[in-house]
């Protein structure tokens, strides 16, 4: 889609499959060459053995969980059947502009749900963080997202045994870490492309 400053292209975001985008650096490409920026990316340059180099960039967000039990008077198992992101499952991708790999979510209802499903047990005697299996990619630049957290109880008449946490999660309150796995600080004020959160 080409508007006056940018072209972008319509993406489906699913969850589970990342969106990646790259860019050249012609200063780079032609550092301690002959050729000029102006000359690279052409068979002239090409012969110089200046060529295009691809820096390859992640465009989501993604988000790890982990589970702990809290210190309510229920006793029984509780199994954690699914967590949820619910958000757009829209956006557009940048490819031409200011802001090359750049995605804005595109559908305003952001009632589309992205699913990691669970499986996994919490006994009374469960203390310790337990880590849900797989992990979420949602498009970023959102100060939050909202989260469903589906529970079943073993023998609990209320809802069926069915149990449901709904609540934001604040990019400023999350640890992230960048594309080499390593911690940053909280306090980012938008979940960023390219960087993991767990929570």
């Amino acid at each position: 889609v080409k508007d006056k400053d940018a072209i972008t292209y319509p993406i489906t975001i699913d969850g589970t499959q990342d969106v990646m985008y790259a860019t050249t650096d012609k200063k780079e490409d032609v550092k301690n060459t002959q050729v000029a920026e102006h000359q690279a990316y052409g068979s002239w340059a090409a012969r110089r053995n200046v060529q295009p180099t691809l820096n390859f960039k992640h465009a989501l967000s993604q988000f790890t969980f982990q589970i702990k039990r809290g210190n309510g008077s229920y006793n029984g198992d509780l199994t954690v059947q699914s967590v949820q992101i619910i958000g757009s499952n829209i956006g557009n991708l940048t490819v031409v502009g200011a802001t090359p790999g750049y995605v804005a979510a595109a559908d305003d209802n952001m009632n589309d749900s992205f699913t990691l499903t669970g499986n996994m047990t919490l006994t009374p005697t469960s203390t310790d963080y337990t880590p849900v299996n797989g992990a979420l990619m949602v498009a970023p630049n959102q100060e939050k997202v909202r989260v469903k957290v589906t529970l079943t109880a073993e023998n609990y008449s209320i809802n069926g045994g069915v149990i449901v946490y709904e609540f934001d999660l604040q990019a400023k309150d999350l640890l992230r870490k960048d594309g080499n796995n390593n911690n940053e600080s909280a306090g980012a004020t938008k979940f960023e492309a390219g960087k993991s959160y767990r929570a």
